[in-house]
């Protein structure tokens, strides 16, 4: 597929699957077509999401790429794939969602960037008008930087309830590679846990150790906590950057939530 037939594609009585906070996504025959509407500058780089797509997709654990173009995307349809996280994620499908993201971190690494959480957090908070002081910011920032990390893998950096996908068999795919890097496997843990508000100890616990295919220590578990925490505060500064430069209520929305797991 070329950018003439792509665009083609979109014009062409697309149906319009939604809006996306980033994109707006179509579908059109077998193909769904991603138009980017913005990026997270300075940190997002078209070439990296390419080489993090190409990757998961040879290892099908993402949709087959057909077209990417400066952000702008083709992937085959999932069709059948539902999303199905949240809370109350069954436990059978937590297992199933640990030994996932053990695959995919299990991806090669070559030429993808780092991702630096607290430049990304600085940066972000950098932009905005904080809605109010958060006491145990800098000590949350501390603990962070006393973490003794695992090596470094590849990361989707954003399991979320929409960007994981399910069908009837049992079989997972996972889409939209924006915030993809080499980083700390405890930040898509974390990103898990944290995104889709689960706060059950046993799904916590079975998801982890499923991971780990071992019990966590107390070091480990206190890693992944103040990570949790953490993934709210970065994600809390970069929702009010995104709200005061779009004034999209989605992005308030998202800070104000963020908000209330920090205080």
């Amino acid at each position: 597929m070329n950018k003439v037939e792509f665009e083609n594609l979109i014009k062409s009585g697309a149906l319009t699957l939604g809006e996306g906070i980033n994109n707006l996504t179509y579908l059109n025959g077998g193909f769904v077509l991603r138009k980017k509407i913005d990026h997270d500058t300075p940190f997002y780089d078209p070439e990296t999401e390419k080489r993090a797509l190409l990757l998961a997709s040879r290892a099908h654990l993402s949709p087959e790429v057909i077209y990417f173009e400066k952000g702008n995307l083709a992937t085959s349809y999932l069709r059948g794939y539902r999303e199905f996280l949240g809370p109350d994620t069954s436990k059978e499908n937590v297992a199933k969602l640990a030994s996932f993201i053990k695959k995919l971190h299990s991806l090669s690494t070559d030429g993808l960037p780092g991702f630096s959480l607290l430049e990304r957090l600085y940066a972000y908070k950098d932009s905005c008008n904080p809605l109010r002081e958060i006491p145990n910011e800098e000590t949350l920032i501390n603990s962070y930087k006393n973490i003794v990390e695992p090596a470094p893998v590849f990361s989707h950096n954003d399991i979320v309830k929409g960007n994981v996908l399910m069908n009837a068999e049992g079989d997972i795919k996972i889409i939209d590679f924006e915030f993809a890097s080499l980083n700390s496997p405890y930040f898509d843990l974390a990103s898990f846990l944290s995104e889709n508000n689960v706060r059950d100890e046993e799904r916590k616990t079975l998801f982890l150790e499923t991971y780990f295919a071992r019990p966590l220590d107390g070091k480990e578990k206190e890693a992944i906590d103040t990570y949790i925490s953490l993934l709210d505060l970065l994600w809390h500064y970069w929702a009010l950057k995104r709200y005061e430069q779009s004034k999209e209520p989605v992005f308030l929305e998202i800070a104000k939530e963020k908000l209330t797991h920090l205080l």
